[in-house]
């Protein structure tokens, strides 16, 4: 016996399918990309988190990423930089990308940051350890743009590759540490 759906069930169907991609990361790319986010902080400034990559290319059997870079800077008027009062400005850092099969993932922010997927044949996402990089009395924290590199690249998921930033700053006059923050 042959079985059709009706039309109520593929709405249905349609409305999960959507609900499904929703949940997939919207801006993970192998593409060029840079994303910012900004929020309010004291006295009408605002913080502000950028990461940003440029589009992957193949290297043999290894995915390439450059221009993989953080920056964490905030805005504000002159009146907050009083004299004797300082702040600190700090950008933590990763990529992460769904791999397979001990792939590893390396090289995002400079040497020594690397991760690797375990042995399994199921997708799993994998993070560079986390840095950060703080400047006191600078309004603004930039990482120098490096390669990131996933091999082999046969065990990559496409548009997983993300980079991601946390921009946050600190008054010293103010209780509160602000925050914000995106992924590519």
């Amino acid at each position: 016996m042959k079985r059709t759906l009706g039309v109520g069930a593929l709405v249905i169907a349609g409305l999960i399918a959507s609900q499904v991609a929703l949940a997939a990361p919207a801006v993970a790319s192998d593409r060029a990309y840079t994303g910012r986010a900004s929020t309010p902080i004291y006295g009408g400034a605002y913080l502000q988190a950028t990461a940003a990559q440029q589009a992957a290319w193949l290297s043999g059997s290894t995915w390439v990423w450059s221009g993989v870079q953080a920056t964490a800077e905030w805005t504000g008027s002159t009146f907050l930089l009083k004299t004797g009062q300082s702040f600190t400005t700090t950008v933590q850092y990763w990529t992460q990308a769904t791999l397979k099969y001990g792939a590893s993932l390396s090289g995002g922010f400079g040497s020594g940051m690397s991760a690797s997927a375990g042995a399994s044949s199921n997708w799993q996402l994998v993070k560079e350890p986390p840095r950060s990089l703080t400047k006191t009395n600078e309004r603004k924290v930039q990482t120098p743009s490096s390669n990131a590199v996933v091999s082999p690249a046969r065990d990559y998921r496409a548009d997983t590759f993300s980079v991601q930033a946390v921009a946050k700053v600190k008054l010293s006059w103010d209780p509160w540490t602000y925050t914000t923050s995106i992924g590519t």
